[in-house]
């Protein structure tokens, strides 16, 4: 029997892309993550002709996030999409991950929009699924 001594993350979809939180110079991670550190593996930034050259295209951009520097620019994310699926890890996956064994990961790829209705971002996420609880709240 393994025991694991662990608090889940949520994340909470609606709440954490919302403009009061990146707008404020806050990282959307702190919304998930609270006082504990989360890590990221690797940020590989694709450069398309809207951010060459700019503080979107490095990997820390700045207080705020991807999201501030492309309000800088004109571009401000006004509506996000995001799709979940899992799926069982690669072996590498797995190894550079340290996760637990027959654990699947969750795929999170997200657009985000500006007013235009012109894609802005696309980020695709692999997390370790016994890491994150997904957190919705809307209206009815």
């Amino acid at each position: 029997m393994f025991v694991r001594d662990f608090m889940p993350i949520g994340r909470r979809g609606l709440e954490r892309l919302a403009h009061a939180r990146w707008g404020e110079g806050r990282s959307i991670w702190a919304t998930d993550a609270g006082d504990r550190e989360l890590v990221v593996e690797s940020v590989e930034v694709g450069e398309e002709d809207l951010v060459s050259g700019t503080a979107v295209a490095r990997p820390d951009t700045g207080p705020g996030g991807i999201y501030a520097r492309l309000e800088e620019l004109g571009r401000k994310s006004v509506h996000f999409g995001e799709e979940v699926r899992s799926r069982m890890p690669s072996g590498d996956e797995a190894e550079r991950r340290a996760l637990p064994t027959g654990g699947p990961v969750m795929l999170i790829a997200r657009t985000a929009f500006d007013a235009a209705g012109v894609a802005v971002e696309v980020n695709n996420m692999v997390l370790d699924s016994s890491a994150y609880v997904l957190e919705f709240a809307f209206d009815a």
